[in-house]
């Protein structure tokens, strides 16, 4: 199946196919080389049984012309039994690669029911930043990739009541490789696009762990012009973005890391924990220079991770990507605290959600990375 796969892999990216892999990457909201991907996976997952459902079916229709319809032509019967072939066919490579995706994406998870849909939640009418305007700019963590496109600014925009700017692209990078990377994407916003923005929030996408980017380093103290990043570096593109929200908006900027991974458990198995883990300490420093606010799970992954407890794969639907009830019961109420932080210091209730989470994080204080961990809690 892994041969079978791999040949049908190298079709799906044809050009030939390309129509169709477009089709569904919009609908899927990935790159079209990743639908490509789904459908060669797919069939080394699923091949065997789908495939087999297939061949049993074209026998099935074979043998029924031959036995009930015998006065049929012969050229007839063989149209029909090429074009049930054909169908039977793409209906089983088809079924593969949604199961394919559905695994993937975790939609058939517990955690990704209806019931844990944004516009299902509680509204929180007393909420401090309501009115806010919050700019996400990532790739699929931020867009929701394993929860049906649902993620903390989605759950934020109903819970809070804050306007949402969302411009996430999954399989993306802040190194600039595309078009389709954060910054490309990010310079297409300014103050007439977006007239008021109150808080940028990026994602430090695990996608520049692949070795597929450079890291590359955070330039000097004193060095502050935008042509001294180099764009094609992850710290570089990262810098720009930086230097680029606090002069556009002249707001705040909130970076936030994923948890530790299990790089044999991603979505492509391509991401490298000691990679990301360069990338991380790197962007601490990134954020002290630029006083930008860091949400800093990663360094605290074991606290945070405690928390989740036995629910870890019900709010997981891999190693990187949570399912909606793990965005909203599990990670929301570190973005709540920070923000709160960031947007409504001094209140009551930003008081109140830092204390939620000083079990296993502590807050940002000021607009610098917060370097401190916190140990997991005994037993």
């Amino acid at each position: 199946m892994v041969a079978l796969g791999n040949f049908f892999g190298a079709i799906y990216k044809s050009a030939l196919f390309a129509p169709l892999m477009n089709v569904l990457a919009e609908k899927f909201g990935v790159p079209a080389t990743t639908v490509a991907t789904y459908g060669a996976n797919g069939v080394i997952a699923f091949g065997a049984k789908n495939l087999g459902i297939a061949v049993v079916v074209v026998i099935a229709v074979i043998l029924a012309l031959h036995f009930l319809a015998k006065n049929m032509k012969k050229s007839t019967k063989i149209i029909i039994d090429v074009v049930v072939a054909v169908v039977a066919l793409a209906v089983a490579l088809g079924v593969c690669g949604y199961q394919q995706a559905a695994q993937t994406m975790g939609l058939n998870k517990s955690g990704n029911a209806d019931e844990w849909l944004p516009a299902n939640q509680e509204v929180n009418e007393d909420s401090p930043i309501a009115g806010k305007t919050i700019f996400w700019l990532g790739s699929s963590v931020q867009d929701g990739f394993g929860a049906r496109h649902n993620a903390i600014g989605d759950f934020m925009e109903v819970i809070e009541k804050t306007n949402k700017i969302k411009d996430c692209y999954s399989g993306t990078y802040i190194a600039t490789t595309a078009d389709e990377d954060y910054l490309p994407r990010f310079l297409l916003h300014d103050a007439t696009t977006d007239p008021v923005v109150d808080l940028v929030v990026v994602q430090l996408g695990t996608n520049d762990s692949k070795q597929l980017t450079e890291v590359g380093d955070v330039t000097a103290d004193d060095v502050r012009d935008y042509d001294s990043f180099d764009q094609t570096t992850t710290m570089g593109a990262l810098e720009y973005i930086m230097k680029y929200a606090q002069e556009t908006w002249n707001c705040p900027v909130l970076v936030y890391t994923s948890l530790w991974f299990d790089e044999t458990k991603t979505a492509t198995g391509m991401q490298k924990e000691a990679i990301y883990d360069e990338i991380v300490d790197k962007c601490k420093i990134a954020c002290e220079k630029w006083d930008c606010y860091l949400l800093n799970m990663w360094d605290n992954s074991d606290a945070i991770m405690a928390v989740a407890g036995d629910m870890y794969d019900t709010y997981m639907t891999d190693s990187v990507h949570p399912t909606m009830q793990g965005y909203l019961e599990w990670w929301y109420p570190y973005f709540k605290a920070e923000i709160y932080n960031i947007l409504a210091p001094g209140t009551e209730a930003a008081k109140e959600a830092a204390e939620a989470v000083a079990g296993s994080y502590t807050i940002s204080a000021g607009s610098t990375a917060a370097d401190e961990t916190v140990e997991t809690p005994a037993a």
